[in-house]
Order: structure tokens, then C-alpha cells, then sequence
């Protein structure tokens, strides 16, 4: 069910949003200079946590759906090489896909934070890797044999970096979780 979020969790979701975007705009470019975003993505290891800080904090199926809702829509206006130069709108796609995946995810092992971001978040890197791929060939990106090679190599990558993310989100929310702030935001202040 998704159920209704507060004024309050929706300015939240925006803001980790902002610093998702403000993060990438400074990140991004420092490491493409250098190509190692060609084999590891490290630049998706603040944006995971982000996420995943958000989704804990506003423990709701639908959390990261709208974050990667916001986050899309602000990368087709302002971040025209993102999700591997994907035209306009379209990055909604993946972006979509990928809050869809990791919000299922989440709902599984909620008793058990460390297992359920852990879980989540290898699968959840593997399957947004592969429907990132669908979409690209989807509109006429190559399918050829190199391609396949570094699918490969990109999702086993992806799947560790996605990780460190995720339990570095983990880590930050075990540290605020019992504060008034984090209560408030959740919903669960008394």
C-alpha cells in the first residue's frame, strides 16, 4: 500500500534528492576525467546511500519510487549525460525501473535491517544494471559481443558499489535513527 507522506517526508525525499544532483554535479565530472566511471561506477556510491538513508528513514513502499521520480525529472532537465546520455524523458524510464526494484526489495527482511539492505541492494544493482541495458538497446544502442562482455563486468561493479552505498546508508541511519529529527521525519515521533 502507499499510503500518504507528510509534507514534512516529501521536503525530506526532495532534499536528499538536491544533494544527490549537487553531489553528482561536483563528483561526476572529477571522475569521468579520468575513465574510471567506464568500469566502476564510484559515483553511485553517495547516491545509493542517499536512497537507502531515505527509504529507512521513511520506511513506506513507493519512498524511493518518488525519489527516483524527482531525481529523473531533474535529470532529463538538467543533466543531459546521464544514465549513459539517454534521450529527455526517457531516463524516467530507468530511474523508475530502479525505485520499483529496490522499493520490493525493501519490503523483504524488515526485520533484519543489515540482511535486507544488503539484499536489496546486490539485486537490486544487478537488475537496474540490466534494465538500464534493455532500455539502451530498447533505442538502438549496440548489442554486440563487447557490449555483453562489459555488461558483465559493469553489473558485477555495479553490484559492489550499490553495496558500499547501501551500507554506508545503513550505517548513517543506525547512527540517527533514535533521534527527535529522524522520529519526526519517519512519523514515528511521540
Amino acid at each position: 500500500m502507499l499510503g500518504k507522506w507528510s509534507s514534512f517526508q516529501l521536503v525530506f525525499i526532495a532534499l536528499m534528492v538536491a544533494a544527490d544532483v549537487g553531489m553528482g554535479f561536483v563528483v561526476k565530472p572529477l571522475l569521468g576525467v579520468t575513465g574510471i566511471d567506464q568500469i566502476i561506477r564510484l559515483d553511485l556510491i553517495l547516491p545509493t546511500a542517499f536512497m537507502i538513508l531515505t527509504r529507512l528513514m521513511i520506511d513506506r513502499f513507493g519512498t524511493i519510487l518518488i525519489y527516483e521520480l524527482i531525481w529523473g525529472v531533474v535529470a532529463t532537465l538538467a543533466m543531459p549525460t546521464s544514465f549513459g546520455g539517454l534521450p529527455g524523458p526517457v531516463k524516467l524510464i530507468p530511474a523508475l525501473v530502479n525505485g520499483l526494484l529496490l522499493d520490493s526489495l525493501l519490503e523483504l527482511f524488515k526485520n533484519r535491517p543489515a540482511v535486507r539492505v544488503a539484499f536489496a541492494s546486490v539485486a537490486g544493482g544487478a537488475a537496474a544494471t540490466a534494465a538500464f541495458m534493455l532500455v539502451r538497446v530498447a533505442f538502438g544502442f549496440p548489442w554486440s559481443k563487447v557490449v555483453k562482455i562489459l555488461l558483465g563486468l559493469q553489473m558485477a561493479t555495479n553490484m559492489i558499489v550499490y553495496a558500499a552505498g547501501a551500507l554506508l546508508g545503513l550505517k548513517i541511519w543506525q547512527s540517527i535513527k533514535d533521534t527527535y529529527l529522524a522520529k519526526t521525519i519517519s512519523g514515528n515521533s511521540s
